[in-house]
């Protein structure tokens, strides 16, 4: 097991866990949820790592690791990932403000901030989308759905985040820095 998080080799096996572990994630969501769901479902599980990653790391790298996330995730869908990546990297700088203010105490203010997040993701995601195609459309039409993946990540990112805190050795209150 890993000794210390704060040493290279425990870095190293946490980013490469928390890459298998969004591996399985995009291979879930483009297999099996389009069997069970509506096609146009397909939660971006993507988007709690980067938030963890953003939120509980403090590494100088943190963007180039977004860069990798997002282009891993280009491999299953290809809806725009500079875009998120862009956002993902925005959102690093954000937490980076907000770190010391917020402090999740609990299940529930963890899936509501992270709720609140990702309304701001999707917002800013259609925002982007406008200014560089000038189209709204595809967001107008299927607001529903964006708001059944915004519950369901905001449902999921509690254990989410429970497991990845385990994946990269923390305490429930510690950050790497």
């Amino acid at each position: 097991m890993i000794k210390s998080p704060y040493s290279l080799k425990g870095q190293l096996i946490s980013l490469i866990l928390t890459f298998l572990l969004l591996l399985l994630a995009e291979i879930i969501t483009s297999t099996l949820f389009p069997l069970f769901f509506p096609s146009s479902f397909r939660p971006d599980i993507g988007i709690l790592i980067v938030f963890f990653l953003c939120f509980r790391l403090n590494f100088t790298f943190i963007p180039f690791i977004l860069f990798f996330m997002r282009y891993l995730h280009s491999l299953f869908s290809l809806e725009h990932w500079a875009l998120g990546t862009c956002i993902a990297i925005f959102f690093h700088f954000l937490f980076q403000y907000l770190k010391d203010i917020l402090h999740f105490s609990s299940f529930v203010l963890e899936g509501l901030f992270n709720g609140i997040f990702l309304l701001f993701w999707y917002t800013l995601f259609a925002l982007a989308y406008y200014i560089k195609y000038e189209a709204l459309a595809p967001f107008l039409q299927t607001p529903f759905v964006f708001f059944l993946q915004v519950l369901f990540l905001s449902f999921l990112s509690p254990y989410a985040f429970q497991y990845l805190t385990k994946i990269w050795n923390l305490n429930e209150k510690d950050s790497l820095d």
